[in-house]
Formats: structure tokens, C-alpha cells, sequence
């Protein structure tokens, strides 16, 4: 019984239940190259998807940047101009009687009483002035002059004497003392002047004194001088230009 037992439990354990058989499958024959392909059958389009729309997101405008104004730049207004008044006449003048100074040794002259100081030109020694302050006289003479005389003395238009005798001017008459018109007196006697009496000074047709000796002059002289009241030419040795 036991051997039974264990015959029948050993059996239970060991059996296999027998394995189904398969089931054919419906595989379709090769079609050959007359059987007509099935149409494919189209792929379903799924159905749209209610997607809620995205809610706009808010960007904010930048916040304007502040440039604050330029300080207006300080330009200073243009300086007025400086009023330098035109010399006048008389300041020619002056500078003239400077020039005379400056040119025949002033520094040793003999009295050059106030001759370049701020004394009004009236008051320098052998000065003499019209009531406008023009120079219408130099009386020099004797006070040492030396040098040349300077051609700015033509620049006197005033001047009706000129008296230079007894120095120790050297050098040729300035031929531009013809352009003194107005000129009545000319003594330039004993200097050391040389050369020719410029033609030019035939134009003094106001002279009424006129002195040239005790130099060292050529040449001729002006026949307009013929009739003058008082001159020295006789002493001169100089005919008179002819034409």
C-alpha cells in the first residue's frame, strides 16, 4: 500500500499535460506578379487636441533712462576793443622833433631844455607853435647839433623857419625839404654839409632868408633864388642852374 502511495503521488508529480497543436496560420499565398496589391488603408488622422492658448506673457516697457541736459558752456562775450585814438597832427609833430633829437645827438646838445619830457612841444627849447600846437619854427642854431639831417623834417608842414646854422651837421641837404612849402626862413649856413643843393628846393617859392655858406657845396643854384631879399649865394662861388 505504501508503494502505492508513493507510486501514484510520484506519477501526479511527473505528468506533463500533452502540448496542444498549433493551429495553422492563414499565411497568404506569394501573390505573383498578376494578383493586384490591396489598396493601403489610410491612417486615421487623430483629432486635434484643444490646446489652451498660452496666456500672453507681460514684459514691461524699460523704464526710459534720464540724461539730464548739458550745462550750457560759458563762453565770455569778446573783449572790447581797445580805442587807440589817431595821432593827430600834433603828436606827428611831435614825433618829429623826437626823430630831429634822436638823430643829431640830442643828449649833448646845448640847452635841449625839456626836449622829450612831457612838457608840451611849445616849451622845448627853440620850439615855436601856432594856436593849434603845429611846429611852425626850429631855431637850432649854435647848440651843438651833429649828424644828419634827418628827412623827417620834411614831415613839418607847418614850418616856416628852419634855423640850424652854426652846428656840426654833416652829410647832403635832404632833397625832401622841398616839400616845405610853406617854409620863409632856411639858414643852414657853417655846418659840414657837402654835395650838390637838390633841385627840389626850387619848390620853396616862400622863401624870403635863405643861408648856405660856410659849407662844403656843388654844383648850382636854384635860379628862383635870384630875387630873394636876403641871402648869402654870392658866397657861395655857385652859378645858377640854367634850363
Amino acid at each position: 500500500l505504501t508503494i502505492l502511495v508513493i507510486a501514484v503521488v510520484f506519477g501526479a508529480c511527473s505528468y506533463s499535460p500533452p502540448m496542444p497543436a498549433p493551429t495553422p496560420t492563414d499565411t497568404p499565398a506569394p501573390a505573383d506578379a498578376t494578383t493586384a496589391l490591396p489598396a493601403p488603408r489610410p491612417t486615421p488622422t487623430p483629432a486635434p487636441t484643444d490646446t489652451p492658448a498660452l496666456a500672453p506673457t507681460y514684459i514691461p516697457p524699460p523704464a526710459p533712462t534720464y540724461i539730464p541736459p548739458l550745462a550750457p558752456t560759458y563762453i565770455p562775450p569778446a573783449p572790447a576793443p581797445t580805442y587807440i585814438p589817431a595821432p593827430g597832427p600834433r603828436d606827428v609833430d611831435k614825433d618829429i622833433l623826437v626823430a630831429l633829437y634822436q638823430a643829431t645827438d640830442g643828449s649833448n646838445w646845448l640847452f635841449n631844455d625839456n626836449w622829450l619830457s612831457e612838457a608840451p612841444i611849445e616849451d622845448w627849447s627853440g620850439v615855436a607853435t601856432d594856436a593849434m600846437g603845429r611846429v611852425t619854427g626850429l631855431r637850432l642854431s649854435g647848440k651843438r647839433l651833429s649828424g644828419e639831417i634827418p628827412v623827417e623834417l620834411s614831415r613839418l608842414t607847418n614850418l616856416r623857419t628852419l634855423r640850424l646854422a652854426n652846428n656840426l651837421l654833416r652829410g647832403e641837404i635832404p632833397a625832401e625839404l622841398g616839400r616845405l612849402t610853406n617854409l620863409e626862413a632856411l639858414d643852414l649856413s657853417f655846418n659840414e654839409l657837402s654835395g650838390e643843393i637838390p633841385a627840389e628846393l626850387a619848390r620853396l617859392t616862400n622863401l624870403i632868408t635863405l643861408a648856405l655858406a660856410g659849407n662844403r657845396l656843388s654844383g648850382c643854384v636854384p635860379d628862383v633864388w635870384r630875387e630873394l631879399e636876403s641871402n648869402d649865394i654870392g658866397q657861395l662861388g655857385l652859378p645858377f642852374c640854367t634850363a
